[in-house]
């Protein structure tokens, strides 16, 4: 990373803390275009012409599941006309040419199974690689941001009198934000993160931060205030999932006090309406919770109950983040646009005074 990147990210990352968030969203988009490069459509008419001269560092071995999510959002992208089709034909291309040479080299790899790439095939992928091809800016919303059938005091009693913290909220967002999110989490070129669960993720440092989500953030606090008005934001991220693998296994985003998780895909796209979601356990991580120290199995396989939460569109959990949780078993249709989309904040940080969130640090999850 350039010194100038470093510079603004750490000046976006102390600005988030102190809750300027307008200065934050601009520094760490600062920070994104530096390291991964202007996107096209944020590109001058000379800039656009040397696109694809920026030489790009391209990994060893790569899941087959990261490869299609990208060859399925550039088509996405193509399709919508976000992305000029003569430009990005070659990219789609050389996409598809690295996944069926991958395919036809390791005939019975699993699709979250990491395959070394040979040096053609890295050489395919090396203008484009890692490169932010579409960011969607998501500038603050003017609409209302929730539902007209939100009941704030029924959510923030229910997480009050379900110690150490647990509610979920239904039809929570407004329909216009709703769509604005979708549109941000499937056009943007963010997700870079990948995952042998055969979900790719995108967080705040990386490109998951726009004026918008930390609008949302804002409004988040002041409308359950009960649950979230001493905590600042500390972090958060969006995650992808392929149509049936295993999501994330058993965790608890420790560092923090109060996650936020949201569900962005149409409930039509979920096969099995009664799973899908998140299963929550009633067992809470150790101060000093290192998953390298723990055996997860042993610890959610004691005393503790199990509460699952199917999935539902517009459904949003609120619950203690040093509660352990697993995404539940799921199986959506096929096709890009049925991807299930998860959307999470993270709020304030674990064990410290309403004095100590205010001089908020980092989080690492």
């Amino acid at each position: 990373m350039s010194e100038s990147a470093q510079y603004w990210l750490q000046t976006g990352l102390r600005a988030l803390a102190q809750e300027n968030y307008t200065h934050a969203a601009q520094c760490l988009e600062k920070s994104l275009f530096e390291r991964q490069g202007k996107p096209w459509n944020r590109c001058s008419f000379a800039e656009q012409a040397i696109f694809f001269e920026r030489s790009c560092t391209v990994p060893d071995a790569l899941p087959l599941h990261k490869l299609h999510h990208d060859l399925a959002q550039l088509d996405y992208l193509l399709s919508t006309q976000k992305l000029p089709l003569p430009v990005f034909a070659q990219v789609q291309a050389n996409l598809e040419r690295v996944i069926q040479s991958l395919a036809e080299r390791f005939p019975k790899c699993a699709l979250t199974e990491l395959l070394m790439l040979s040096p053609q095939e890295q050489d395919l992928l090396r203008p484009f690689w890692g490169r932010l091809l579409y960011f969607e800016s998501a500038p603050p919303f003017e609409g209302p941001f929730f539902s007209e059938y939100l009941d704030s005091e029924r959510i923030s009693w229910s997480y009050q009198h379900n110690q150490p913290g647990f509610a979920f909220a239904d039809q929570i967002l407004s329909l216009p934000l709703l769509e604005t999110l979708r549109s941000f989490m499937l056009s943007s070129t963010i997700w870079h993160d990948y995952q042998r669960g055969g979900y790719v993720g995108a967080y705040l440092p990386n490109g998951f931060c726009t004026p918008l989500l930390l609008q949302l953030a804002q409004e988040l606090r002041k409308t359950f205030p009960k649950i979230l008005g001493p905590y600042p934001l500390s972090l958060m991220w969006g995650y992808k999932y392929d149509s049936q693998h295993p999501g994330v296994g058993i965790h608890a985003d420790s560092g923090g006090q109060v996650n936020v998780n949201f569900w962005l895909t149409p409930d039509e796209a979920n096969l099995e309406p009664e799973r899908g979601g998140l299963i929550v356990y009633d067992v809470m991580a150790p101060d000093d919770w290192d998953p390298r120290k723990y055996n997860l199995e042993d610890i959610v396989q004691g005393p503790c109950k199990a509460y699952t939460v199917p999935y539902q569109y517009n459904r949003a959990l609120f619950f203690n983040s040093g509660l352990f949780h697993a995404s539940d078993q799921f199986k959506f249709q096929p096709g890009y646009l049925q991807r299930r989309l998860n959307l999470t904040m993270l709020f304030g940080i674990r064990n410290k005074s309403a004095e100590e969130q205010k001089l908020l640090h980092w989080v690492s999850v």
